[in-house]
């Protein structure tokens, strides 16, 4: 049980090439195969978080995994998409952008990159959400070879491009704001010293 978070993110890394490769295969030949590698991905991301907490084991490494893996998953998945025409290239573009600052931003809060720092935010949550329900639709419309899916998708996709890019530009503004200081180093400096 104690390695069980880690195992469903693992299972998630592991699929994403094959996720990415089957969005990539004509339509007849991928029939329903992409909706169930995403659903069974998407499912290790949701007990992923769920099971950490419940063994305790959750961390701030865990978390760090845990996006990276929705990364890994889904930015393929986007490039294969855009690829073929069912989202355009301004939505791999943004929510590259946005996932690369809020990594930096970690970094930046956290000091090194062993002890990166995420933090979240309304609109890179949403983003991030909606990410995945987009990569869903479009394995659904494949599934079912419904058109009129597709034809939805392209305008959402400009849609939740927007969402990771008001992202983007919250964390880009927040880089340019001076660091903070951690709490206790904040109590530290306050705090009256015994020598000069």
């Amino acid at each position: 049980m104690k390695r069980a978070a880690d195992l469903c993110t693992v299972l998630r890394v592991l699929l994403a090439p094959v996720l990415a490769w089957q969005l990539s295969v004509p339509r007849e030949q991928a029939g329903c195969v992409p909706l169930a590698i995403y659903l069974v991905a998407a499912g290790t991301d949701y007990v992923d978080g769920a099971v950490a907490r419940a063994a305790g084991t959750a961390s701030r490494r865990g978390r760090v995994f845990d996006h990276g893996a929705d990364a890994l998953l889904l930015f393929p998945a986007f490039l294969a998409l855009a690829m073929r025409g069912t989202i355009p290239f301004a939505l791999p573009l943004a929510a590259v952008t946005a996932f690369t600052l809020y990594v930096i931003e970690g970094w930046r809060h956290g000091g090194t990159l062993g002890a990166i720092e995420l933090t979240s935010s309304r609109s890179g949550a949403l983003g991030g959400v909606l990410n995945y329900v987009l990569v869903g639709a479009a394995t659904v419309a494949i599934c079912v070879d419904t058109r009129a899916v597709d034809r939805a998708i392209y305008p959402a996709a400009f849609a939740v491009a927007a969402v990771n890019v008001a992202a983007a530009l919250e964390r880009l503004a927040r880089l340019f704001m001076p660091a903070h200081a951690s709490p206790g180093a904040e109590r530290e400096a306050r705090a009256p010293r015994s020598s000069p």
